[in-house]
């Protein structure tokens, strides 16, 4: 019986700790050593590049942190700025180029996969935004910078938008994974891997927090 009791207040403590902490996000960048599995790809600035004879795509990891930089660059309000801290939103800059003269490029964003996570689609994001101040407004400006549907990009072109996951496991992890698993180009198909290291910090829940 004591046994139990023991185990029980164990199990008890944990949770109440847990409570009242949670781990944040803090860093997100390129792992080094994965440029050695492909000739293809390389690491610039803190991003990914990858080029073939058909296609170049770059993926830049972004957080809540850095996208008043990225969307002040195009002359864009951010439309995070007011999202409260706790939140493990990352976002991932990509641009996606078709090298090719005479075949198109397919890319749907809901074949991404992040770890275990899928992106996030027009639906979810606009619940988390309709009802806020300047909600339309915000929700143009997304419908304008992230993928959510699927597309078909022409010989010569290219385009560049953000896609969005939530971490929302109580665990850290020190490595993620964000996985292209169908781009098609005419009959040949690529699957791509951009592998990142993590960083977590423990922060103490506050009553905003706990609410969310």
């Amino acid at each position: 019986m004591k046994k139990f009791l023991i185990f029980g207040l164990l199990i008890f403590s944990f949770f109440a700790f847990a409570s009242t902490t949670y781990y944040l996000l803090s860093e997100i960048k390129p792992l080094p050593k994965a440029i050695k599995k492909s000739k293809n790809l390389k690491i610039e600035n803190g991003y990914y590049k990858y080029e073939s004879k058909r296609i170049k795509v770059e993926v830049e990891p972004l957080l809540l942190k850095d996208l008043g930089k990225y969307f002040s660059e195009k002359g864009l309000e951010n439309p995070f700025e007011e999202t409260p801290g706790g939140f493990n939103y990352i976002f991932f800059r990509v641009r996606l180029e078709n090298l090719s003269k005479e075949t198109n490029i397919e890319f749907s964003p809901s074949s991404t996969i992040l770890n275990n996570m899928l992106s996030k689609d027009d639906t979810s994001v606009y619940q988390m935004f309709y009802d806020k101040a300047e909600g339309d407004k915000k929700l143009e400006i997304i419908g304008k910078t992230m993928f959510f549907k699927p597309l078909t990009l022409p010989p010569g072109k290219w385009i560049e938008r953000l896609l969005f996951y939530e971490y929302d496991e109580l665990v850290p992890t020190k490595r993620m994974t964000l996985i292209f698993s169908n781009i098609t180009a005419g009959k040949e198909m690529f699957e791509l891997e951009f592998p990142f290291e993590t960083k977590f910090t423990k922060e103490k829940s506050d009553a905003e927090d706990n609410e969310r």
